[in-house]
């Protein structure tokens, strides 16, 4: 048989002890104090009351770490958000230098022939059309930086697109065996060719990307040799790809030369942009690299034989023909 329900409620004496608790935790919450948590008057008839605070106190708890992520996270985003304007400025000031030296260069040189032809012999008029020349091809290169990077700026998507393999290996190694490029970098002898492809993997990114990644990594690597054999391949890797640079040397490669692929390749940021001739380009190749989650890598196999690889993944999105 049940007890009515007047016998069954706690005595003046709980409810007093209750009700003294219940206030000794108010005052805490007041004082920014932590209370007793969680208060145990189960039973009573202020277990109700009880439950509702400790509820509030991990509420408020949980908003105060709510609110303090969120200001971390709003100060993260506002530094990330000041060193894209640095480098933006930076990228736009090293651009503009870029464009004016040569494009002084060639304005020079041009006021030398027009001013005074018949002073000068066809040795002479050979050597400043040649400079002008080599200014023609800094202004294109860099105009071509400047359109690259303002894609990446502007650009929702930047680097998605479609291409074949074969079709970018028979680019890059027509780019790279440009006489135009040799002779502007002043190599004697670089031979480039590439491994015959037994396949055509169909990939997921802009063919536009992947040539100027692999065409900055190319040309730099063409400014430290003089006399070299390149050969350049693209391997399937796990649903991924590597873009394969191997170099041999026909000296040994110097101390100097690994030290300049190895900056090469950790170089990152606003430091970047002052490396003398390949800042600008090494740049936007890093930032359209980043774009695709890709990243340079860098193997010594001997004294006169080094690989570097670009690896992509997560590039193929059709099957192997």
């Amino acid at each position: 048989m049940e007890l009515p329900l007047e016998q069954s409620r706690p005595s003046n004496i709980e409810n007093e002890k209750a009700v003294g608790l219940i206030l000794k935790y108010i005052n805490d919450l007041k004082s920014n104090k932590t209370p007793s948590y969680p208060l145990q008057l189960k039973g009573t008839e202020h277990e109700k009351i009880i439950k509702e605070l400790n509820s509030l106190v991990q509420k408020n708890e949980e908003t105060q770490n709510n609110r303090e992520n969120q200001i971390t996270n709003l100060i993260t985003k506002k530094k990330e958000a000041q060193n894209t304007e640095k480098e933006h400025i930076q990228f736009m000031l090293r651009a503009a230098q870029n464009i004016l030296n040569p494009l002084n260069g060639i304005l020079g040189f041009l006021d030398i022939l027009l001013s005074s032809p018949e002073n000068l012999s066809i040795e002479d008029k050979e050597k400043y059309l040649n400079f002008i020349r080599q200014g023609e091809f800094a202004l294109l290169q860099n105009i071509d930086h400047m359109t690259a990077y303002a894609n990446i700026m502007t650009s929702d998507n930047p680097g998605a697109g479609f291409c074949r393999t074969k079709q970018v290996l028979k680019y890059v190694v027509q780019k790279a065996n440009d006489k135009t490029i040799i002779k502007y970098k002043r190599q004697e002898s670089i031979q480039i060719s590439q491994v015959v492809q037994k396949m055509d993997l169909f990939l997921q990114i802009s063919e536009n990307s992947i040539k100027l990644i692999w065409n900055v990594l190319i040309e730099f690597v063409i400014t430290l040799f003089k006399k070299a054999q390149i050969t350049l391949d693209i391997i399937e890797d796990n649903n991924g790809i590597i873009l394969k640079t191997v170099v041999i040397a026909e000296d040994f490669v110097r101390k100097e030369q690994i030290s300049s692929l190895e900056n090469f390749i950790s170089a990152s940021g606003d430091k970047t942009l002052y490396k003398p001739q390949i800042g600008i380009p090494l740049f936007v190749a890093q930032k359209q690299l980043a774009l695709i989650n890709g990243e340079y890598s860098l193997n010594i196999k001997t004294s006169k034989k080094i690989v570097l690889y670009i690896n992509i993944p997560n590039a193929i999105c059709a099957e192997k023909e």
